[in-house]
């Protein structure tokens, strides 16, 4: 009896629809913005400053979705960066550009996708270039569904490109050009440079990249506050390197490297609260959550590739997320 609730709990796991994964506290008051409101004029997107040269940006018309994911924009004097890409149904560089945020169109731009889930991917073909680390590369140029576990649904996008828009046909879309990126990789902007590290775990290639000297660290989807778990169960996902991953996050907040963490999900975090959300997942971390979350791996497995062969019902994305 024992194995059979075992493995019922394995097909059927026990759904949370009201306290979704990347669900956060409030953290709007976080000692890291800057006290600017969000720019809500724009119909699809906002945006905020956060600190000096660093702007926040949401897709205003996927905010309703637990995927919702963050975008940075970084001005730099010589060069501007970009840290993923959101889900890409709208226009992201439109938006740029319309917003004042890319006022010279000519200066050189970066774009760098932190690692290949559909959430921070989806907007990487309208740009000429994307960089990914290099493990991830080929999944982003064949638009590998499967990997990047793309997956929208009708009620999460709002308003709809068009009436004849249809969600289950939603996939990422190659870049032109995917450059692979590796650990130490600096991107230069003329009075700020943004070093690369490689944070396996989440997904093989996910990285961090980090303005050392300003004490910014963009953390993507290794490090988020959440009242749920950060996810290390993906296809592709392992957690003995996200474990080591966070440790190493943890060390650069402790070293004094890090003030303001920009993450791939939620509210941005000051140093303290990337400490607190650091340590909750390490002090989680053991052998029976080693164990359940192995189950959770192979029933996204299951799940992800089904749904990149076929349209699976909507309740089954409920069992890859826990």
């Amino acid at each position: 009896m024992a194995g059979f609730n075992l493995m019922r709990s394995f097909l059927i796991p026990q759904l949370k629809p009201n306290k979704p994964v990347k669900s956060a506290k409030c953290l709007s008051t976080s000692s890291c913005l800057s006290g600017s409101d969000w720019v809500g004029s724009h119909p699809l997107f906002k945006h905020r400053q956060v600190v000096d040269g660093v702007f926040w940006i949401r897709e205003r018309y996927f905010e309703t979705s637990w995927n919702a994911a963050n975008i940075f924009f970084i001005k730099g004097r010589d060069r501007d960066l970009l840290i993923d890409t959101g889900v890409g149904i709208f226009s992201l560089p439109q938006f740029l550009k319309s917003s004042g945020l890319r006022e010279d169109e000519v200066k050189p731009l970066s774009v760098v996708c932190t690692h290949l889930h559909f959430d921070h991917t989806g907007g990487a073909h309208q740009f000429e270039a994307v960089d990914i680390h290099q493990i991830e590369a080929g999944f982003l140029r064949n638009g590998n569904n499967f990997m990047m576990a793309s997956w929208v649904t009708p009620k999460e996008v709002s308003p709809k490109p068009s009436s004849e828009w249809n969600a289950s046909n939603y996939s990422v879309k190659p870049p032109q050009l995917v450059v692979g990126i590796e650990d130490g990789h600096v991107y230069d902007l003329g009075d700020r440079q943004f070093k690369v590290i490689h944070l396996p775990g989440h997904s093989p290639g996910s990285i961090s990249v980090h303005d050392e000297q300003n004490g910014v660290i963009a953390t993507s989807d290794t490090l988020y506050q959440t009242d749920g778990e950060l996810i290390d169960w993906y296809p592709g996902s392992n957690a003995t390197h996200m474990l080591q991953s966070v440790n190493r996050l943890l060390e650069l907040n402790l070293g004094g490297s890090v003030s303001c963490v920009l993450p791939g999900h939620n509210d941005v975090l000051d140093k303290v609260e990337a400490e607190e959300a650091a340590r909750m997942y390490i002090e989680a971390h053991g052998t029976p959550r080693i164990i359940k979350k192995a189950f959770s791996r192979a029933r996204a497995t299951v799940v992800s590739k089904a749904h990149s062969v076929l349209s699976m019902p909507e309740f089954t994305r409920e069992w890859m997320n826990s």
